[in-house]
């Protein structure tokens, strides 16, 4: 069924909100629930050959050096990210940092993001006081020269099963209690819902076709570095497999983050890119 539209309110909306099950976490600028941990806990450099152009960093214009969010590009002008990143921020003030490891790096690409209405798919909607439905998109005014992800679809669904690697990527508040400067990595496992649950109160059931749960030892992400991939690999393929949403004391008591599961959104994304192509666009890959 294609996704259902309603008027927009605000024409500065800056997100395509998404009709897929999320488990609520907050933006990096905002205010941490206690228990949360907003970071890439223990995280490190990836490896210099590995193809990353496809991470970008999202800021506000007024406060640049401090990271909003984490995304992906999926497309030459389209990002994946959470949908709880679009908490009262408006579009115009919103900048996309692409084609770089290093915030600082003066040679990073800049892209504002273009107004957008809201979508809600089959008359649902992201609601900012549950978290459910954490996943959007961003349309760029411009295209970024990167490398997308692939999304995952049934055909990889392996990736996202129960013992199944992955890593996680983002520049968030680092175990030092500051904003990396550099991207970091962490590798994580693909857990049973239930240990997310387990994390700690106030986590209900996981959704399992619509979310994922995943941590590691050391090494991990919770709600921080929100909306940022969780990435595997397939036949030498990069494959976007979750976003970032939210986690509860994560790698310091061996819990685990929440993740809005990719498998789940690939036809909405296409009908969504297709929706809004401007005219005579053809979306590279």
């Amino acid at each position: 069924m294609a996704p259902s539209t309603r008027p927009a309110t605000n024409r500065r909306r800056l997100f395509l909100g998404l009709a897929v099950a999320g488990c609520g976490g907050l933006a990096l600028a905002a205010a941490w629930q206690e228990g949360t941990k907003p970071y890439i806990y223990k995280g490190f450099k990836p490896d210099p050959s590995l193809e990353l152009s496809w991470q970008v960093a999202i800021v506000l214009r007024k406060t640049p050096d401090a990271i909003r969010c984490g995304g992906a590009v999926i497309a030459s002008r389209w990002v994946l990210t959470a949908a709880h990143c679009s908490d009262g921020i408006d579009a115009s003030d919103v900048r996309v940092i692409a084609n770089t490891r290093n915030l600082k790096d003066p040679a990073r690409t800049v892209r504002r993001v273009n107004e957008l209405e809201t979508y809600y798919h089959q008359g649902l909607e992201y609601s900012a006081s549950s978290r459910r439905f954490d996943a959007a998109l961003l349309k760029l005014d411009q295209p970024i020269a990167a490398k997308p992800l692939e999304l995952a679809s049934a055909a990889e669904a392996s990736l996202d099963a129960v013992g199944a690697k992955a890593q996680v990527f983002g520049w968030g508040i680092t175990e030092s209690g500051v904003f990396s400067t550099d991207l970091l990595a962490a590798n994580v496992t693909i857990h049973p819902g239930a240990t997310c649950q387990a994390s700690g109160p106030g986590i209900p059931p996981l959704a399992d076709t619509l979310m994922i749960c995943a941590g590691g030892n050391v090494e991990d992400a919770c709600s921080g570095d929100s909306g940022g991939p969780l990435v595997a690999e397939l036949g030498g393929r990069q494959f976007v497999i979750g976003i970032v949403s939210r986690g509860v004391d994560c790698a310091k008591h061996q819990g685990a983050g929440i993740y809005t599961r990719v498998r789940a959104l690939s036809t909405w994304i296409s009908t969504m890119r297709a929706k809004h192509a401007d005219p005579g666009e053809i979306e590279q890959r």
